[in-house]
């Protein structure tokens, strides 16, 4: 018996092509989660306005412009901040406080949320850099109201 490859069948016989096989229908139609699903919902995250104060947001504006000064412009910048926006956002939002007086439960139950750890651990550093930098820079004069709990904190997270 002989066999012939697709490239030997399309040059002996180039007019003839072999059908695609059909594929079963169904009664029961689901709607695909398409590619544009995907890209609208990260934008959607991406242009989320957190419910946060005046002062948190002079935190966070600091920490962007110092750690992605191009992040308007430089794709690798603009998606690390945008991670980095999400687990800050979100914590602060959920703590409703001033981020120099955050205490170890509060990020422990901001936390307690994740069930996935590397998730856990990627937002647990997003949060140490963020809170480091606040203190080590002194942003809005933040060092008078850190707590030296929150220190220990910061250090241990």
């Amino acid at each position: 018996m002989v066999q012939l490859v697709q490239a030997e069948f399309d040059l002996f016989l180039p007019n003839i092509r072999p059908k695609a096989p059909e594929q079963p229908k169904t009664e029961h139609k689901s709607k695909a989660y398409t590619i544009t699903d995907k890209a609208a919902m990260a934008k959607q995250n991406q242009i989320k306005q957190f419910d946060i104060s005046d002062i948190n947001k002079q935190y966070i504006e600091s920490f962007r412009n110092s750690k992605w000064p191009n992040y308007e412009t430089d794709k690798q910048q603009k998606a690390s901040w945008f991670q980095y926006k999400s687990s800050i956002g979100n914590l602060l939002e959920t703590v409703g406080k001033d981020a120099a007086i955050i205490k170890r439960a509060d990020v422990e139950l901001f936390l307690s949320k994740f069930n996935n750890e590397v998730t856990k651990s990627n937002k647990a550093a997003h949060i140490k850099s963020f809170l480091s930098y606040i203190v080590k820079h002194n942003v809005a004069n933040c060092n008078t109201r850190v707590s030296r709990e929150t220190l220990i904190m910061i250090i241990s997270l």
